[in-house]
């Protein structure tokens, strides 16, 4: 479908940024909590070793223990991420279609749970213990329920085969067979790809036992072979439509024809034929192949595309193409976010523009923030690697100078903003882009023309191809993006904008001169002088109440070489380390709450979705730091703040770990400290660090960050007092 190019400029201009609150909702998780989430990984894995035979090699006993160990602990660790939602409407759909599979075995349907993942990747999976995951970016694939269900059935298919079990070990036994017979220096590459092959058998013996699953329902055997053309451009946007740069025009605002793309490449998908050795997965026209195969002398009957609900089913694949805009944002693909956007945006129906264009607006803004610290690397790529029509959004980006990008999101922005003068995070959004605009391009509004000028001399389509039209069109196409803020820039508050960036500007550079006139001596020393300042006296936050998020603790055993994490362990001393927060907490006197997956109760779904904002904030923040970026569900985030009455949230744990003694160790202390080598041999060595960090997630401001390495054994005194010690700190008023 293609659109009329004035059309859409002229609606962007007007009819797109028509008031009407947002609609639209992420989805959350629900009550009641599934035992899956609340019950802790080492009850489950003492459940999963009492499927190992007493009569099994001895061998083979530790290394499934091994497995489920491991399993046990990291598919925990995927379900607290927030990622992982239950109970919500997609998660209760996908269940349903479970059970439609499973209904002629009863016992494995009541075995096997559902979960929707926030993800943007095709992909879906099945744990060793029964769990399904299904990634968000899967479902806004689907043409019906039928696909769904036979991806459903393939999963399941992997685990009541037990593959996963069956792939470790003989992952396993690869490894210590190589070690028992070294192959020279390719063994470790070869050992891959045998590994990789064994992989592929258990893709293709799902197919064909999801195949037998699927074909005791009543869904259409016909749309199987869709399933793979879906694996075949999982990596496309969910359509491809013509992408007009002109949708970021106005009036008299126009790029140059050589931003444009004439031409695309075609959307061909993956090469279904092309068999990777170093992929876990056979190629899609070999499973294809396979599934034809298998299909062979049975009669093709067109039966139901939709069992539950097509109701339902487009509703859901509607919500996760949604999902979609901001969760490209949240990894940094913003290409894809403004392009998922722009898709939904041209639909017959649109749920919710408002919601749209400002994933529109943070993605520009990202770019943007990216663009001039340089790290564009970090988030943009070069059209050619693309194919179909995202091609000329990529083609029209590579082509836009840092000036130009910085103008037309602060244009983008500043428009939405005037339309929803009440979205704070809008507006810290334009303001933030026009300080960028001022501090690395431009200072002052008369760099830029007014309406006066632009109706006088701006040069329109409209315009004859005379030599004298010409010579002022090439001169447009020079000034272009002098014409961006031609119906703005009189605002009073656009001009203000532009002072109050000014002077903040000037203000800095006073302050760089400052520092310019000190020799590096100085600075070093002024900078020692504060952090000794700060070691010796602490911080001093003035914090009343503080919320603690998922208090952490790792034990590690660096003398065993496959191994190092002691999973039994930590979960003990994360249970115990919680409660030594809240005790010094209390013991100064501070307000603390906490929020911890690991203390989750049956109702309290509310909590974890809580969990989900605030993590993934956190981290945002985290990669953000240097950009001087905040993260893109600030909202939400405020939101809880004022919930729990605080805006400073803590982020503290411990990594402890016991480590190896050298040769050398023993020999530089024989040497220096010879009456005391007995002791250096007898007693372990560890080396821990302990950190908390004090984050004002109104502001986004690392208030306190405190790494403090412990080279002593991390025992209940030495891990109170730095608790004891950070709390007062954070309590301590500044003087």
């Amino acid at each position: 479908m293609r659109y009329v190019l004035c059309l859409v400029a002229t609606l962007w201009m007007g009819l797109a940024f028509a008031q009407h609150p947002s609609s639209f909702s992420p989805l959350v998780s629900e009550n009641p909590v599934p035992s899956d989430f609340v019950v802790p990984s080492g009850d489950k894995y003492q459940e999963e070793i009492k499927k190992i035979s007493c009569h099994a090699h001895h061998q083979a006993q530790t290394d499934q223990q091994k497995f489920y160990l491991e399993s046990c602990f990291v598919i925990d660790d995927l379900l607290h991420s927030g990622n992982v939602l239950f109970n919500d409407p997609l998660s209760k759909y996908l269940t349903k279609v479970k059970n439609v599979v499973l209904e002629s075995q009863p016992k494995i349907r009541d075995q096997m749970r559902v979960y929707a993942v926030r993800s943007p990747v095709v992909n879906a999976f099945a744990t060793n213990n029964g769990i399904i995951l299904v990634n968000m970016g899967l479902v806004s694939r689907l043409k019906n329920e039928a696909q769904l269900a036979f991806i459903l059935a393939h999963e399941i298919s992997h685990f009541t085969q037990n593959h996963a079990l069956d792939l470790y070990l003989d992952d396993v036994n690869s490894q210590r067979e190589r070690q028992q017979n070294p192959m020279g220096k390719d063994s470790a590459n070869e050992e891959i790809i045998t590994t990789n092959k064994y992989s592929k058998e258990l893709e293709i013996s799902a197919d064909a036992e999801g195949l037998k699953l699927f074909l005791k329902t009543d869904y259409d055997i016909n749309e199987i072979d869709g399933v793979f053309d879906l694996l075949k451009y999982a990596h496309s946007p969910i359509t491809d439509i013509p992408f007009d740069t002109q949708f970021f025009e106005s009036t008299y605002f126009k790029f140059p024809n050589e931003y444009y793309l004439q031409e695309i490449e075609t959307s061909y998908g993956l090469n279904e034929h092309n068999e990777d050795s170093h992929s876990t997965h056979p190629s899609i026209g070999k499973r294809r192949e396979q599934m034809y195969d298998n299909l062979k002398g049975r009669t093709y009957r067109k039966l139901e595309d939709f069992l539950v609900s097509e109701k339902v089913f487009n509703k859901m694949k509607t919500q996760c193409q949604y999902e979609l805009s901001n969760l490209y944002l949240r990894e940094f693909n913003y290409y894809e976010s403004i392009y998922n956007s722009y898709v939904l945006l041209h639909q017959e129906s649109v749920m919710d523009d408002a919601y749209l264009k400002k994933n529109i607006a943070k993605a520009l803004y990202g770019l943007t923030k990216f663009r001039n610290k340089d790290r564009d690397h970090e988030t943009e790529s070069s059209f050619e690697n693309e194919d179909g029509e995202i091609q000329r959004l990529y083609y029209f980006f590579n082509h836009m100078k840092n000036d130009e990008l910085n103008v037309l999101a602060l244009q983008y922005a500043w428009k939405l903003m005037r339309t929803y003068p009440e979205d704070d995070e809008m507006k810290s959004i334009a303001n933030d882009l026009f300080q960028e605009m001022v501090d690395n391009h431009y200072e002052s509004e008369t760099e830029f023309y007014d309406i006066d000028h632009a109706e006088k001399y701006a040069p329109f389509n409209s315009f004859s191809q005379s030599k004298k039209r010409k010579s002022e069109l090439k001169k447009f196409e020079r000034e272009f993006i002098k014409y961006a803020f031609v119906d703005i820039i009189k605002d009073r508050g656009f001009s203000e904008a532009f002072k109050v960036c000014k002077r903040k500007k000037d203000a800095q550079l006073k302050t760089a001169l400052l520092d310019q006139n000190k020799t590096a001596r100085q600075i070093r020393r002024e900078t020692k002088r504060k952090e000794r300042q700060l070691f010796k006296k602490g911080y001093a936050l003035g914090v009343d109440k503080v919320v603690v998020v998922n208090p952490y603790y790792m034990k590690m055993d660096f003398r065993k070489r496959d191994t190092p994490i002691d999973y039994l362990s930590s979960e003990f001393s994360e249970q115990q380390y919680a409660d030594w927060v809240m005790s010094n907490a209390k013991a100064v006197g501070l307000d603390a709450q906490m929020l911890s997956t690991n203390l989750l109760e049956n109702e309290e779904a509310e909590k974890m979705n809580d969990l989900m904002y605030i993590t993934e904030w956190f981290n945002q923040q985290l990669e953000l730091e240097e950009i001087k970026m905040r993260g893109f569900n600030q909202e939400r985030v405020i939101e809880i703040a004022d919930k729990y009455g605080t805006d400073h949230f803590l982020w503290t744990g411990i990594v402890s770990g016991r480590k190896k003694k050298s040769i050398m160790g023993f020999l530089t202390f024989l040497y220096l400290h010879p009456a005391y080598s007995a002791y250096y041999l007898t007693h372990p060595a560890y080396e821990s660090m302990f950190f908390s960090i004090v984050v004002n997630v109104r502001t986004g401001e690392m208030e306190m960050t405190k790494m403090n390495p412990l080279f002593e054994k991390d025992s209940e005194t030495v891990v109170n007092a730095h608790l004891y010690d950070t709390f007062l700190q954070i309590q301590k008023k500044p003087k």
